[in-house]
């Protein structure tokens, strides 16, 4: 890629097309580059293990005491289990989220692949 900026900040077109050509080819390389990056940033997650520790602990903390306070029937037991299942998947999906490039729901490299093979060709 430093190749590619360097032999473009290097061309010296003689005439406007060959100028307009060159302008084109400097802002097409400039997306490009503006594109790597953002993968590159997008490759590691935003949360941090910090926060989410503290998430957790405060969520385990709440359901806590909500279960100490409920009444001890099989009712209160089924309703609280489903509360700490359903929080729980919605963690674990925002978390999964976070990754774009990883997890269950990460976007697949498979057809970035095939697109390099093929402009490698």
């Amino acid at each position: 890629m430093r190749g590619i900026g360097l032999s473009l900040a290097a061309l010296q077109p003689q005439d406007s097309l060959h100028q307009s050509v060159a302008i084109r080819c400097k802002e097409i390389f400039s997306n490009v580059t503006a594109s790597r990056w953002a993968v590159i940033e997008d490759a590691r997650g935003t949360v941090s293990e910090p926060f989410a520790g503290v998430l957790t602990f405060w969520l385990t903390l709440m359901f806590l005491s909500f279960g100490l306070q409920a009444p001890r029937n099989s009712l209160s037991i089924f309703v609280m289990a489903i509360a700490v299942v359903s929080v729980a998947s919605v963690m674990f999906v925002i978390l999964d989220l976070d990754l774009p490039y990883g997890g269950i729901f990460g976007i697949p490299s498979t057809s970035m692949r095939l697109a390099l093979a093929d402009m490698l060709r």
